[in-house]
């Protein structure tokens, strides 16, 4: 027949591994010998073992190193950390950050044939998939490639538009 352990058994008999654990840990760091098992003695057959000795006594724990260099030498550790943070800052918002690529728009590039309102209006300069409205059917007639045309506004898209039929060139 199996054994069943009371709830408060399982308890003491997980807290006992788990000190002995930590004893075994802490010898092991400290370079002491492992401690001897007690064989089991008592009534209902439980393990015990003598109490253990305090911890923090018998093995002291290394300090935090922040806490006992000396103030000028931490001075000079925190000022390479910050040093080593805005590299690192630095290198990753270069890498995330991609070049822009600038267009120019078809009315600043054709302003005789725009009127002088609609060139007034034209922010000539216009960043990547910034335009109003491109065009990639036009053929460069010297070199029969494709040139992309990119507009930046309602007034240099009517014009554009208008001159585009005006020269033959509307959509089919």
């Amino acid at each position: 027949m199996p054994r069943t352990w009371s709830p408060e058994r399982k308890q003491a008999a997980s807290e006992r591994a788990r000190r002995q654990w930590q004893d075994a840990r802490v010898r092991k760091a400290a370079g002491m010998a492992p401690a001897v098992a007690v064989p089991p003695s008592g009534q209902d057959g439980a393990i015990t073992t003598p109490a253990p000795a305090p911890i923090a006594a018998a093995v002291p724990l290394p300090a935090d190193p922040w806490e006992t260099m000396p103030l000028a030498d931490a001075n000079r550790a925190v000022a390479a950390l910050a040093r080593d943070l805005q590299h690192a800052r630095d290198v990753l918002n270069r890498r995330q950050q991609h070049e822009v690529i600038i267009h120019q728009c078809w009315t600043a590039t054709h302003k005789s044939l725009a009127a002088p309102s609609v060139v007034a209006q034209c922010r000539k300069d216009i960043p990547d998939g910034k335009w109003v409205f491109r065009d990639d059917e036009p053929r460069d007639p010297a070199t029969g490639l494709c040139a992309p045309v990119m507009v930046c506004s309602m007034a240099c898209y009517t014009t554009y538009m208008a001159q585009r039929g005006a020269r033959g060139l509307s959509r089919r």
